[in-house]
């Protein structure tokens, strides 16, 4: 039934090449813990391989963790489903306001050239509340600085 919605999207409202991604949640958390299901997960990602679709990975609620793998996309791997990109939040900074988008290499086959803004790469992006001081700025800033060269320390 998922399926032939998603089919009706595409004939009514947006044709699937002109897709650029489709968003999964990959376990419904607001009506109960209700994970999507294998036949559908590779439904859906077979049908973006079709169309060049990228399939992002909606892990804001559910990853780190929470399903007993640090992410439920990890059993979406197992099954030759991964996702193209992963959206995740909330766990990933023991409360504090933090969200984070990571890709694999096969993103860069698969977005057409010149359409990859600056989020991706080698760089680290902040968006904070208009309300944020250049104190609070300058402080966090401080505090990532400190933890980016205690991790390269122990990496040599």
């Amino acid at each position: 039934r998922a399926l032939n919605r998603l089919q009706t999207v595409f004939e009514e409202a947006c044709p699937p090449e002109e897709a650029a991604a489709i968003v999964v949640e990959l376990a419904q958390g607001e009506d109960g813990f209700i994970p999507a299901p294998k036949t559908w997960v590779q439904a859906v990602r077979a049908l973006c391989d079709r169309y060049g679709i990228l399939l992002i990975a909606d892990e804001v609620q559910i990853g780190f963790g929470r399903s007993g793998r640090m992410f439920v996309s990890d059993y979406w791997t197992e099954w030759g489903c991964p996702p193209d990109i992963i959206g995740m939040a909330k766990s990933i900074a023991g409360g504090i306001p933090l969200g984070a988008v990571t890709a694999g290499e096969s993103i860069y086959a698969k977005v057409k050239p010149g359409t990859i803004g600056g989020t991706f790469g080698d760089v680290i992006r902040f968006l904070c509340p208009l309300a944020v001081t250049d104190a609070q700025i300058e402080a966090g800033l401080a505090i990532l600085k400190n933890a980016i060269t205690a991790s390269i320390a122990k990496l040599a």
